[in-house]
């Protein structure tokens, strides 16, 4: 079924315009027939970019400074400077290139490490709103501090609700597919973009890459749970330059494929392969930051790259 004519036409005028490599489909999914305002394109576009990398600086703890166990969190400012979510340690870490200051540890009166509070929205892309808000509270351990509890159950292969945040909008995706929804600030659906993509199987060796110490017993009840495939993407993230990079699970189990797409149009413009044991946490102000560990000395480091792009 064919979404909102007068924007489809538009979307493929666009792209004859400037040259697209690859024709744009019509078809949709079916359980999305019936949407107005969207854009199929065809599986075996091309990126309209090569993108190039450039390793600059790098932000690392230190025999005076050390960081949590793990670093899961980085924000960037639009000055450039870097904060460092250190949950272990009850502490935010704020660097420039060169280390300014910490807050919120233990000594200063911050929090210590008994528990998290998570504020968490709900939205609904059945419904097209936000249906629910809530405050919950862990222990340490994960066990609720309120309530009655809360099991989560988040298998390696198993797809995820990703959300987006540009200026204006909105973005959404289930991970079992690459299909993305834009809304507006008040939840209401606009448009969507949708990439074919055939999904990769799912294999012993690649689920024992994902858990530490994995015994024969939790291993085969893993592989007994598995679907058939695995999501077509692992993760989303919205730059401040209105890009979506999303990293597509490809057969080779040690980077992901990264596209940036425009998240106006859903535009190709780049596509990229990158570690997995890297990741890429923020992107801002024309720049890339990972997170990786010094191979010598075995310390955290959070690492900036200039990004440049080139038809």
């Amino acid at each position: 079924m064919m979404g909102n004519k007068l924007y489809h036409y538009i979307m493929i005028g666009l792209a004859l315009i400037s040259g697209c490599r690859a024709e744009v489909s019509t078809d949709l999914p079916d359980h999305i027939d019936g949407l107005e305002n969207f854009t199929v394109y065809s599986n075996n576009i091309e990126p309209v970019h090569d993108i190039i990398m450039t390793r600059q600086v790098v932000y690392s703890e230190n025999e005076n400074v050390m960081w949590g166990r793990v670093i899961m969190d980085v924000a960037v400012d639009s000055n450039g400077s870097v904060y460092i979510s250190d949950m272990v340690n009850g502490t935010i870490h704020v660097d420039d290139g060169d280390y300014l200051i910490f807050f919120g540890s233990e000594e200063f009166g911050g929090p210590k490490n008994e528990g998290q509070t998570i504020e968490t929205s709900r939205f609904s892309a059945l419904k097209d709103k936000y249906i629910r808000h809530d405050i919950h509270s862990f222990r340490a351990d994960g066990t609720a501090i309120f309530g009655n509890g809360i099991t989560i159950s988040d298998g390696a292969y198993m797809p995820r609700a990703h959300i987006g945040y540009t200026s204006d909008n909105i973005v959404y995706a289930w991970g079992e597919e690459m299909l993305f929804k834009v809304y507006d600030s008040d939840g209401d659906y606009m448009y969507l973009f949708y990439y074919p993509y055939q999904n990769i199987r799912v294999k012993s060796d690649h689920i024992s890459k994902h858990y530490v110490n994995l015994n024969d017993e939790m291993s085969l009840f893993l592989e007994k749970q598995a679907p058939e495939t695995w999501p077509a993407f692992n993760d989303l993230i919205v730059d401040d330059s209105n890009r979506l990079w999303v990293s597509a699970i490809i057969d080779d189990f040690e980077v992901y494929q990264w596209w940036v797409l425009k998240v106006d149009t859903g535009e190709l413009l780049a596509r990229f392969e990158w570690h997995r044991d890297k990741p890429i946490l923020v992107v801002r102000n024309g720049h890339m930051y990972t997170r990786e560990r010094d191979e010598e000395t075995g310390l955290q480091q959070i690492v900036r790259y200039r990004i440049g792009m080139e038809k």
